[in-house]
C-alpha cells in the first residue's frame, strides 16, 4: 500500500473516531448512520483501503462496540471488499465475535437487512437460537 493511502486511512480512522465521540449517545443506530456516511465516501475505493481501515479500527483497542461495528459494516456494505474476504465465513465470524462479547448489535440481526444475505445460511439461524431471537414461525418451519 503507498504512503498516501496509509496517511488517508490514518486521517480516516481520525474523522471516524471523531465522529463516534460526538454522538449524543451509541445507540447501534446512530452508529450505523455514522458507518453510512463513511460507506458513502468509500463507495468508489479499494478493497484494500476498506479493509485496511476496518483493520485500523480494530486495532485502535478501545472499549465498546462502536468501533468493532463500524469495521463490520463497513467492510459488509463495500461488495467488492466482502467478496475478497469470501463474504459469509468473515460475516460469522465477526458475528461469532459480536455475540460472545454480547454487542448491542445482537438484538437488530432479525429485522436489520444488513443480514440478508445470511438468513438462507443455517449458521444465521443458529447464532438467533443462541442469542434467543428465533422466532416460533423460524422454529414451526425448521421441525
Amino acid at each position: 500500500m503507498a504512503q498516501t493511502e496509509l496517511i488517508e486511512i490514518d486521517e480516516l480512522v481520525d474523522e471516524i473516531v471523531a465522529r463516534l465521540l460526538a454522538l449524543p449517545n451509541l445507540k447501534a443506530e446512530n452508529v450505523r448512520n455514522v458507518r453510512r456516511e463513511f460507506s458513502k465516501r468509500l463507495a468508489n475505493t479499494s478493497p484494500q483501503i476498506v479493509i485496511a481501515l476496518s483493520l485500523r479500527l480494530l486495532q485502535l483497542g478501545r472499549p465498546g462496540f462502536e468501533y468493532r461495528f463500524v469495521a463490520y459494516e463497513l467492510v459488509c456494505h463495500h461488495k467488492a471488499a466482502l467478496r475478497s474476504l469470501g463474504e459469509k465465513d468473515l460475516a460469522f465470524q465477526w458475528l461469532e465475535r459480536a455475540f460472545e462479547e454480547k454487542s448491542e448489535m445482537i438484538p437488530w440481526l432479525n429485522v436489520g437487512a444488513d443480514c440478508d444475505n445470511l438468513r438462507s445460511d443455517p449458521r444465521f439461524h443458529n447464532l438467533l437460537r443462541r442469542c434467543g431471537l428465533e422466532t416460533e414461525r423460524v422454529r414451526a418451519v425448521r421441525n
